[in-house]
C-alpha cells in the first residue's frame, strides 16, 4: 500500500514545489534579477513556446493541437 502512494506523492510534491517557486519569483523577483555569490545570476525569462523556444507566441496552436490527434 505504501509503495502505491509513493509515486503520486512524489509527483504532487514536485508540482507543489514548482508552483510555489513560480509564485515567489513572480511576487518578489520579477522586475529585477539578482546575483548569488557573484557567479550565479537569477534572471526572470518567459518562454512562450515549447522546448527551445519553438512555436513562440503560438499558444492557441499548442493548446488545441492534442485534439487533432483524435480526429
Amino acid at each position: 500500500m505504501k509503495r502505491k502512494l509513493l509515486a503520486p506523492l512524489i509527483i504532487l510534491g514536485v508540482f507543489a514545489a514548482d508552483r510555489i517557486s513560480k509564485y515567489f519569483v513572480l511576487k518578489f523577483i520579477l522586475p529585477q534579477s539578482f546575483s548569488l555569490c557573484g557567479f550565479l545570476d537569477f534572471v526572470y525569462v518567459e518562454n512562450t513556446g515549447v522546448a527551445f523556444g519553438m512555436f513562440q507566441n503560438a499558444n492557441s496552436f499548442l493548446l488545441f493541437s492534442p485534439l487533432f490527434c483524435y480526429l
